[in-house]
């Protein structure tokens, strides 16, 4: 049976009920600037692979594993239905909401499991990081990010244990949840993107 449309209330914490609802609250104002730090390391990590690559003698070609491409399209997925969790919570249908934070979560484990298959099958290749810049390049990248992932299916599991008992009848309790589910999407969309970022230099330092 279809759950119910609740128009949905404007995401703002407790605090904001007299305040400004665009200026961001201070839970809001730590993720962006954790989330703008990330960007200026992964800028730098980029940067410095770059200069290196530049003047690295030439090596063989790296065929890049399927199962990289696999986990692309699963950490795509993911972002997915974690925009699609956030739209079911705005209209208070929180089973929807709890269903796609679960496909989230196994979608991001999907993601972390195909990566490692991808460092295997880099090994199987004979691609080492002693000696080897673009093989540096792919497992530094592959393993710094799949740290930051794994925070964020973290974020999802700490999401998930809250949900409690709350019902598309609690006003309070949904505001709370949706502003945890907002600054979580925040981070989780930054892991997409920043993989598709990282994942685009590997395929051109790949040839």
């Amino acid at each position: 049976m279809n759950e119910p449309y609740i128009p949905a209330l404007p995401e703002r914490s407790e605090s904001s009920a007299v305040s400004n609802r665009w200026w961001p609250n201070s839970a809001q104002m730590g993720m962006i600037g954790w989330i703008a730090s990330l960007v200026m390391f992964f800028a730098a990590l980029i940067l410095a692979f770059a200069i290196t690559l530049h003047g690295a003698e030439t090596e063989k070609a790296i065929l890049i594993p399927k199962a990289l491409w696999i986990s692309t399209v699963l950490l795509l997925a993911s972002g997915g239905t974690m925009i699609a969790g956030r739209y079911q919570l705005r209209r208070a249908r929180v089973r929807s909401y709890r269903r796609l934070l679960y496909a989230t979560t196994a979608l991001g484990l999907a993601f972390v499991a195909s990566q490692a298959m991808g460092a295997w099958h880099l090994l199987q290749q004979g691609i080492y990081t002693q000696g080897n810049p673009r093989g540096s390049a792919f497992y530094t990248f592959t393993g710094i990010h799949g740290l930051h992932l794994i925070a964020g299916i973290g974020a999802l599991i700490y999401l998930l244990q809250g949900l409690g008992n709350l019902t598309a009848s609690g006003e309070q309790p949904l505001r709370k949840e949706r502003l945890r589910a907002q600054i979580s999407a925040w981070y989780w969309n930054f892991v997409v993107v920043s993989w598709l970022v990282l994942f685009a230099f590997l395929i051109q330092w790949a040839q």
